[in-house]
């Protein structure tokens, strides 16, 4: 970010870019300020379960290693692909 210039932006815009995100969303009131501390102690919408989990979940917090089939398991191509 910005397109065409990535990584052209100092930490303090997007900060600022985050912070107006959030503050669109109703995340952040008007006069927050957002840095490399405060951001942490942020909860988003939807962080805390609204439901127990599924009878056979697994208890614990998986994870996923980028390039694993899990985060982008094998689709069988179709016909004529």
């Amino acid at each position: 970010m910005p397109f065409g210039n990535p990584a052209s932006l100092s930490d303090d815009d997007y900060y600022a870019v985050v912070a107006y995100m959030l503050y669109k969303n109703g995340v952040l009131p008007d006069n927050a300020t957002l840095d490399a501390t405060s951001i942490k102690s942020i909860t988003l919408p939807g962080a805390t379960p609204i439901a127990p989990p599924l009878p056979g979940a697994p208890t614990a917090t998986q994870q996923v290693t980028r390039g694993s089939t899990q985060a982008m398991p094998y689709v069988t191509p179709g016909p004529g692909k």
